[in-house]
């Protein structure tokens, strides 16, 4: 299998995620939907310095997502599309440069080369985190920017590409700086702090004075320094525009309250070790891998030390951190990614002439074994690759169910899903069978190319189920047109507004958060103004009027008021449903 194949199979499992996404999910708060608010109000208002959420300085994240999905609005004009597709483009390249790390560490493995991008493209946890608005995918890249730098200074024998290799070092850190805050010091730092733990015999920095250790490390703190200094050029003007209040956050508050004791997602030192599992999907639970680094371990040491230090340092230090969440590890995706590499390295049944004949793909006879999964994916995939009209007609014919039951609302449902889809599943389905069936290809790439595509076509069928109802409560552009009519006439929420709802609306004004005390006035007060109130779903609404409407929201309710003038726009199965 040539890197080009894999690359290009790398495209196509991205660029369906995308069309999936775009197609099925709905922009999920309150963390999608309150980015892209701070995305839209940047837009709106032309502060581009400190960004804000609801009118008010919001210190919780750096600029730098904003500012590229601004770029990208710049363009094209405020896109829900284009900005759904930017952290899906990110996680993609992502996967390219990974494959350009895995050349530096291991300039002689072709195979770990040309599996590498579809090698962290299956894992599960990085597909669904890197298709979110989220910053933690734009981290990923510029943690593996800064480790690539790493290599490269080590790799290097001449002083320019030492000298290239820390510039580069340092502007992927202050990059990762205005993408996640100082965390990004930490990931960018395990790798060349550790060096003495990892690195071989084999350029390894000899002598004294800058070409030895010192110089190393000399370089490594020249490049942590102009990291912080890239990082500060934006928060220093950013603590002064924004006040003392949001300066302090901002610099010291954020940063010190998640390591010591955290405001929020606050976890005990072992959560992540708890996850583990799921971090690993699906690669750890490969019986055959796992055998593989066992033998590595044994046999070859030395080729996994890197992935070895870079992803036990990483799980330690944030472990000891209060703050956790799963998605806060996607940086140390790639470190297992390698560690799935050595262990395929370690696995080989094959030598190394045979391994090369694999590569060279001389043959082109099939192995109908490892076929007969994708011929039998061939009907359901054909299906949705019709038009909705044909698949409408078709399941109109299905006899009902013995029990006189109707058919199942989700398969109606999926006749309206888009034909693309179905096509480009289609498309999927003959690179990857025509890649998988060549006798000529090993263990070593037949099944990890199947392995890898077991998390896209995972990802596709839950986000299939997912229209059918549980993205329903999820999803605000229900109440689009309403929030529009409402703009300028006043809109309430009975809790802290996250900014669910303001860029879905293109809103212009603020959102006025009440509690219940000032809710019941408020209503009083702005009798065609849109009020939401948020409620348990077995709780009574005393002393509050007549909603409008009622909708399920999170495991909630949200009871709705919207005036005389905003009743036409609620939906069928919202308004009155009280």
């Amino acid at each position: 299998m040539r890197l080009i194949y894999s690359y290009l199979l790398t495209v196509i499992i991205w660029s369906f995620v995308a069309l999936v996404v775009l197609a099925t999910r709905p922009i999920l708060p309150v963390d999608e939907t309150r980015y892209l608010t701070v995305a839209w109000e940047m837009w709106r208002d032309g502060n581009w310095i400190v960004p804000q959420l609801n009118g008010e300085p919001y210190h919780h994240k750096p600029p730098l997502l904003f500012w590229l999905i601004n770029g990208m609005w710049w363009i094209t004009g405020p896109s829900e599309t284009v900005a759904r597709i930017i952290p899906i483009f990110i996680s993609f390249l992502s996967c390219l440069l990974f494959s350009t790390v895995v050349k530096q560490l291991w300039p002689r493995d072709r195979l770990s080369q040309t599996m590498a991008p579809l090698i962290l493209s299956g894992f599960a946890v990085f597909l669904l985190f890197g298709s979110l608005v989220m910053f933690d995918g734009l981290l990923t890249l510029l943690t593996l920017g800064a480790v690539w730098s790493v290599l490269h200074v080590w790799r290097g024998s001449r002083t320019g590409d030492k000298l290239l290799g820390w510039l580069l070092f340092a502007l992927a850190g202050g990059l990762g700086i205005l993408a996640k805050g100082p965390v990004a010091l930490l990931h960018i730092s395990f790798v060349p702090l550790l060096a003495p733990l990892w690195m071989g015999r084999e350029n390894r920095p000899e002598g004294s004075g800058l070409s030895g250790w010192s110089g190393w490390y000399l370089g490594w703190l020249v490049g942590f320094i102009g990291a912080c200094c890239l990082g500060l050029s934006w928060a220093l003007p950013a603590a002064e525009a924004g006040g003392e209040a949001y300066g302090n956050m901002l610099l010291w508050g954020q940063t010190a309250g998640r390591i010591t004791n955290a405001f929020d997602h606050a976890r005990p030192w072992y959560f992540y070790l708890l996850i583990l599992p799921l971090l690993a999907l699906p690669w750890g639970f490969w019986p055959e891998l796992i055998k593989g680094g066992r033998r590595g371990w044994h046999k070859d040491r030395s080729a996994g030390a890197l992935p070895l230090v870079w992803s036990c340092a990483g799980l330690l230090i944030f472990s000891l951190v209060s703050a956790k969440q799963v998605h806060y590890l996607l940086p140390l995706l790639p470190a297992f990614a390698l560690l799935v590499l050595w262990a395929l390295r370690s696995c080989q049944a094959v030598h190394k002439e045979d391994l090369d004949i694999c590569l060279e793909e001389r043959k082109l006879s099939i192995s109908w074994g490892y076929m007969l999964p994708f011929v039998l994916l061939l009907i359901p995939l054909g299906f949705f690759a019709l038009s909705s009209e044909i698949r409408h007609e078709l399941i109109s014919t299905l006899p009902r169910l013995g029990d006189g039951k109707s058919i199942p609302s989700w398969l109606w449902e999926s006749s309206e899903l888009p034909a693309y889809l179905g096509l480009i599943a289609l498309v999927i389905l003959a690179v990857s069978g025509s890649i998988s069936g060549r006798k000529t290809l090993s263990s070593a790439v037949r099944r990890p190319v199947l392995l890898a595509l077991v998390c896209p076509v995972f990802f596709t069928t839950i986000h299939y189920v997912g229209t059918t109802g549980p993205f329903m409560p999820y999803d605000w552009t229900r109440l689009k047109d309403c929030f529009r009519q409402a703009d300028g006439r006043g809109i309430s929420y009975s809790q802290e507004y996250d900014g669910e709802f303001g860029f879905i609306a293109r809103l212009e004004d603020k959102v006025v958060a009440l509690d219940r005390k000032n809710f019941t006035t408020w209503l009083a007060s702005h009798p065609e103004g849109f009020a939401l109130y948020k409620y348990k779903q077995d709780a009574k609404l005393e002393g509050l009027p007549k909603p409008d409407g009622s909708m399920l929201y999170r495991g909630s309710r949200l009871a709705l008021w919207v005036g005389k003038q905003g009743r036409n726009c609620l939906p069928p199965d919202i308004k009155g449903h009280f």
